[in-house]
């Protein structure tokens, strides 16, 4: 049996525990393993991990099997607790190397539930979901209820992680039938009812937030004297907290209950000597002394709060406290100070961490997006205060590498796994090899203005344009809607403006600077709208320069190829399949492509995922073409491209190409020439912006909607026509392209030619 139930794991954990001690194995060298238990219950993880790898050593050399899964399983753990999940990952996966020679259902079912948690917790769903779907089932053939109800939490989680409220409601009600009625699993149950709250509250479900609220003050007083009191008193403190948020007759109450509850908590954590526990109180207990506006006070309690965790070096306490800090020192008008406890909270912030996970922290700010906007805001008011130039030059660069990181940040989220940190390259390299005339801008839609960092080979520049978000919402939304509409202008007004608001600004500045390309990198709503189309009152932009658009210069291969020869990988339909419309036109298209380049042809029934895989498996190919439905949705679970037989989840690309981010010769150019992003929808314009990320490819060629397949197939010969040429760039080919477009009085309207983008490299 394995002997000890640590309470400085959090809750979910506590029950993973808790399970793999019903059948596990007995434990024979005791002496390390009760050790590792007490460095544990002191938070010294370092510690108890030195003692079970010295455990490892022993039962490895005495055959002891179990013994060895137990142990690195726990170390797993205690790496999962310290905000370090490439080390739990590998920890566990040794676990998972020794099951697969000497079977144990029931340590098999905890490993694969840490590791699907784990998962979550990073923000990769995709690999998250089957790995707690086999440990559910592996749970209830064995009747490891405990177990059920905490992997039903998580699934749980994951639908919230989609934004699916009921069903996840539906889930923690499942979870919670699953409980088991004892001390044990008290805080099982106290979490779960947290999350169904929460969910409750989101869904909008009254009476089930009535229903839940009741349960958990029943649980918190017939359980008052649990093994777990800190951890309960804790708990149900932050619950109390999260309810004061909205004003209410009972928000005094609430933050009456709460404010005991905090503080039992810490006098359990100081008896106990728990510096987890210690630290969660005192930081909780600092943010409603925040939100009174006791400041001294909520300064006070969130330095020992860092004390603590940093005892313990727990990255993820340690980013929230430090983001409090940031927040009092704003108030007290320290922007240094403020500025440094930023800083410190990003660099605390575990690498993969998408705040996943369900936390009642999470409603009241505490977001990993929200500590790069709020520090985003303050660099941009010290660099409005600083005359110096050197100084808000400075700042202003430091700004950019902290949007470099937002969007790394939001791409990693849509794709739901860490494919986005394997590919972030050197900004410093961009601007190397950034040529005297080509821009980067960089367009920020705050709640009262957009900010325009306007980055070329001189340096850095801001400009401001004062306008309210829900303004450019609602005109960017209705720019792209009637650019749909290709038999009537009235897109030019929304045009117009949208030109204004972001162009504009910089406008003298490009022309000083002679600029020929611009990338952009947009922001928010703008993801969806093609800059190509925005307007002056006289000229499209896209007639004054080449365009491009970028998901973030550190995700964006910087190196260029000078052969004009590509090996090409042609697929598509022409054929109705699937529901799906025929595409009359791709056989001329593809055609047209064929004649100036030559290369492999997939169409119709030949254009199976599978043939594509095997094509690209069996020659090295820099560009593939593919003329065939697509679309990208706001959840990547719902972005697929069309093959014959099937839909390719975007997900799944990179595996189909078969080619990595960074391998001896990746893709220079994937072209998907009849996309689909809803309008209006900022994630699925997200997706579309990181194919090249998710692809393994240097640039992609795609649409934010499909047009007419006749007018694809022209555009799409001229593109590779002119990118065919000397000294002509992929952006510089596709605004030849559209300019010819444009002149065509069949197509001149910009439906035709202005959803297609160029994005990621434009060389």
């Amino acid at each position: 049996m394995l002997k000890y139930r640590s309470k400085h794991i959090t809750c979910l954990l506590l029950v993973i525990s808790t399970v793999t001690a019903v059948p596990g194995p007995a434990i024979a060298d005791k002496t390390l393993m009760d050790r590792a238990a007490t460095e544990v219950h002191k938070g010294q993880y370092n510690k108890a991990i030195d003692l079970w790898q010295q455990a490892i050593h022993h039962y490895r050399s005495s055959q002891q099997h179990p013994k060895q899964i137990e142990a690195w399983y726990r170390i797993g753990m205690a790496y999962f607790q310290m905000g370090n999940p490439e080390n739990a990952l590998r920890a566990f996966n040794q676990a998972q190397l020794i099951l697969q020679k000497h079977p144990n259902p029931a340590l098999q079912s905890a490993v694969l539930f840490s590791m699907g948690s784990l998962h979550l917790a990073t923000g990769n769903l995709v690999q998250a979901e089957p790995l707690l779907k086999d440990a559910l089932k592996l749970s209830l053939r064995l009747k490891l209820y405990a177990q059920v109800a905490a992997i039903r939490n998580e699934l749980g989680n994951m639908a919230m992680r989609r934004s699916q409220y009921k069903f996840a409601l539906r889930s923690y009600f499942e979870a919670l039938e699953f409980t088991p009625v004892n001390a044990s699993q008290v805080l099982l149950k106290i979490k779960i009812l947290t999350h169904a709250l929460v969910a409750a509250k989101l869904s909008g479900k009254a009476d089930s937030i009535k229903h839940l609220h009741k349960q958990l003050e029943t649980l918190s007083s017939k359980h008052n004297d649990s093994l777990n009191k800190g951890y309960l008193t804790y708990q149900t403190g932050l619950v109390y907290s999260w309810l004061s948020i909205d004003k209410s007759r009972s928000q005094q109450d609430y933050i009456n209950r709460s404010v005991k509850n905090l503080n039992q908590a810490i006098k359990h954590a100081e008896t106990s000597k728990d510096f987890k526990l210690h630290s969660m109180a005192l930081g909780e207990l600092a943010r409603i002394y925040y939100r009174a506006k006791r400041d001294e006070d909520a300064f006070s309690l969130i330095q020992q709060a860092i004390f603590y965790a940093q005892q313990i070096q727990d990255r993820n306490l340690l980013a929230k406290w430090q983001w409090v800090t940031g927040r009092l020192h704003i108030r007290a008008g320290q922007t240094d100070q403020a500025i440094d406890a930023y800083q410190k909270a990003m660099a605390m912030i575990p690498a993969g961490h998408s705040f996943s996970e369900v936390d009642l922290n999470l409603m009241s700010g505490y977001s990993k997006n929200n500590i790069y906007i709020e520090f985003t805001e303050l660099l941009l008011n010290k660099s409005q205060r600083t005359s110096n130039k050197k100084k808000k030059s400075q700042l202003l660069y430091t700004l950019r590498d902290t949007l470099e990181s937002l969007k790394a940040a939001e791409l990693q989220d849509y794709f739901q796994d860490n494919c986005v940190n394997a590919t972030r390259t050197s900004i410093r390299k961009i601007d190397e090899i950034l040529t005297s005339d080509t821009a980067i801008l960089y367009p920020i839609v705050m709640d009262k203005r957009i900010e325009l960092l306007l980055s070329h080979k001189n340096g850095i520049e801001r400009f401001t344009t004062q306008v309210d978000k829900t303004k450019v919402r609602k005109i960017s939304r209705l720019f792209r809607k009637k650019l749909e509409k290709r038999r009537t202008r009235e897109y030019l007004p929304h045009a117009k403006q949208l030109y204004t608001w972001i162009i504009e600004p910089v406008s003298k500045r490009l022309n000083s600077l002679k600029i020929k390309t611009l990338v952009s990198v947009p922001d928010q709503v703008l993801r969806g709208i093609p800059f190509s189309a925005l307007h002056d009152g006289q000229q499209f932009l896209v007639e004054k320069m080449a365009l491009a658009i970028s998901p973030g210069l550190e995700l964006t291969d910087s190196s260029s190829t000078a052969d004009k020869s590509p090996r090409v990988l042609l697929g598509g339909l022409t054929q109705s399949v699937q529901g799906f419309p025929a595409l009359l036109h791709v056989q001329s298209e593809i055609d047209s492509i064929h004649k100036m380049y030559g290369g492999n042809i997939l169409l119709n029934d030949d254009f199976q995922s599978a043939n594509m895989k095997s094509a690209l498996s069996k020659q090295h190919y820099q560009v593939a073409h593919i003329a065939s439905h697509g679309e990208f949705g706001k959840n990547v679970n719902n972005s697929f491209l069309l093959t014959y037989d099937s839909r390719v989840r975007v997900n799944d690309l990179a595996r189909v190409i078969g080619l990595g981010r960074f391998a001896e010769q990746p893709l220079e150019l994937l072209t998907l020439s009849a996309c689909y992003t809803a309008a209006g929808d900022e994630r699925a314009a997200l997706g579309l912006a990181g194919i090249t990320v998710k692809a393994g490819a240097r640039s992609a060629l795609a649409s934010l909607w499909p047009i007419n397949d006749r007018a694809t197939a022209k555009l799409m010969s001229v593109f590779y026509r002119e990118w065919k040429k000397p000294d002509t760039g992929k952006a510089a080919a596709l605004r030849l392209a559209q300019l010819e477009m444009l002149k065509d009085v069949r197509y001149r309207h910009p439906g035709y030619w202005s959803p297609y983008l160029m994005i990621g490299n434009w060389q």
